[in-house]
């Protein structure tokens, strides 16, 4: 296929199947025939009086099987033959050819009967004004049906190929964000290695646990706020053994977190980010807040800068872009609050 053809507008995928064109196609006729019927005992028609059997059964036949037969390629028309290349995107194109075509098969169609039921009834005449009215009619009701399912198909179809986007984002941030959070952590290890052989066991545990969470829940949407948690405890200890017990977690409002879910690996990640854009040293030991309300779970610092090119408070880096990606996708924005002071990330629950 040419660049050129994979750029055009192609039909959406078929908006109604043949057998709903054909209760389509008997619906509108059974209208059409009970105004026939109500206009037959209205007006009483005294001049079918004088006609015989045959000739009412092809005055009848002949008003209704053509309009069967027209209403059912009109559908065809407006749904299948006028939806291709060009046409497909440019309405009003579509709608002037629709007419012409339907017009065209309408005067054919009628034509054919004319000659086919002349033999019954000799004095069978067309209305063409009447005939043509009736077609607009049978038309309009069929565009109106066709621009239904279009606007349909078109919002599902938006909400697919957006669906499909952020799922796509989704993976490309998700490859980066394991890999980035396995390289932070094996840095801190060796750097531990060399301080404490046995915190080093200790951490390695830790990291062990932590990282049996992190298989488990990579192909989860969700976690409840209990797992989220523990895994967050394992984190912690880890970055205290890190930092010489220059770093804390303060918890509260974990009464408030019952029963609710999180995007799988929130919390270290946020913890991460405060370890990589802040100082952390017997000077400036850093204590982290992680509040849990009703409705969001908000963790705070500090601010500290390292007042590295890149990072600081105005940095969002792959964990918060990761964060408010999945959120988003979800229908729910992450709150971020830049002080001068303080740095608030407000996380919603799901």
């Amino acid at each position: 296929m040419s660049a050129e053809a994979g750029s055009r507008t192609a039909p959406p995928v078929r908006m109604i199947t043949l057998r709903r064109i054909v209760a389509y196609t008997f619906l509108v006729e059974l209208y059409n025939v009970l105004v026939i019927l109500l206009g037959i005992v209205l007006r009483s028609e005294p001049q079918l009086n004088d006609k015989g059997f045959w000739e009412i059964v092809s005055i009848f036949a002949y008003t209704v099987i053509p309009e069967i037969i027209i209403t059912f390629i009109i559908f065809l028309t407006v749904f299948y033959v006028t939806r291709q290349k060009w046409l497909y995107s440019r309405n009003f194109y579509k709608v002037i050819a629709d007419i012409l075509l339907s017009m065209a098969v309408a005067f054919a169609v009628y034509r054919l009967f004319l000659v086919v039921f002349h033999v019954f009834n000799p004095a069978l005449r067309i209305n063409w004004d009447e005939a043509f009215a009736n077609v607009i009619l049978i038309l309009f009701i069929v565009e109106t049906i066709y621009f239904s399912y279009n606007y349909r198909v078109t919002v599902k179809q938006a909400e697919e190929a957006r669906s499909e986007a952020l799922q796509y984002k989704y993976n490309v941030l998700k490859t980066q964000v394991n890999p980035h959070f396995l390289f932070n952590s094996l840095n801190i290890l060796s750097s531990l290695v060399s301080i404490d052989v046995r915190k080093s066991e200790e951490f390695i545990a830790s990291l062990s646990r932590m990282y049996r969470y992190v298989i488990d829940s990579q192909d989860k949407a969700v976690v409840p706020m209990e797992e989220e948690l523990e895994s967050l405890e394992c984190y912690v200890s880890i970055l205290k053994m890190r930092y010489c017990n220059q770093f804390e977690v303060r918890i509260s409002g974990t009464d408030n977190a019952v029963g609710k879910k999180i995007v799988p690996m929130t919390l270290q990640l946020l913890i991460e980010n405060v370890t990589k854009h802040n100082i952390v040293s017997t000077k400036y030991p850093m204590s982290v807040s992680v509040d849990m309300s009703s409705d969001y779970v908000s963790v705070s610092n500090p601010v500290r800068s390292r007042n590295v090119s890149g990072e600081g408070t105005g940095s969002t880096g792959v964990g918060l872009k990761y964060i408010s990606e999945q959120y988003r996708a979800n229908g729910k924005e992450v709150i971020i609050e830049r002080g001068s002071d303080v740095f608030t990330v407000r996380i919603p629950y799901l």
